[in-house]
């Protein structure tokens, strides 16, 4: 199942469903201004909803404060919204990437896991590059955990 919704409705749903025969979950969503694409990964028979909490809560607060900082504040729409802070160019490499990763989990295992990816520029070549939490905290985004998820 992919989710690139970007709502906690949708994911708490599919955890409360439950299936004989477990599934493999995807769950892609882009960050502020499609710098992040944020990918949650699990095979089960309901989507481990808090699970994909405790992963994806120390990004969201540092996407918060980047929201905050740029005097942003997100409507309730998602990245296919002309009110996304981000381009479509930047939207649509997103989706290609996450095609890439989907293709690459159909040929491995599917363990529980989140991957972080920003973008980067090599000489005006756009991509993504794993990202982790210390470097997004060097950054000066503030990491420390705030509520739930949003």
């Amino acid at each position: 199942m992919l989710d690139c919704t970007g709502e906690d409705e949708v994911l708490r749903r599919l955890a409360e469903a439950w299936w004989s025969i477990p599934r493999h979950f995807l769950s892609a969503s882009l960050g502020f201004n499609a710098e992040r694409l944020f990918l949650f990964r699990a095979q089960a028979c309901a989507f481990p909803f808090e699970e994909f909490v405790a992963a994806v809560e120390p990004w969201l607060a540092a996407e918060r404060s980047k929201w905050s900082a740029a005097g942003e504040t997100l409507e309730g729409a998602g990245c296919w919204s002309p009110l996304f802070p981000a381009r479509c160019d930047d939207v649509w490499l997103g989706a290609v990437a996450t095609v890439k990763h989907l293709e690459r989990l159909t040929q491995g295992s599917w363990t529980s896991d989140l991957r972080v990816l920003e973008q980067s520029s090599d000489e005006g070549v756009l991509g993504y590059q794993v990202a982790e939490i210390a470097a997004a905290s060097a950054a000066g985004a503030d990491v420390t955990e705030e509520g739930g998820a949003s």
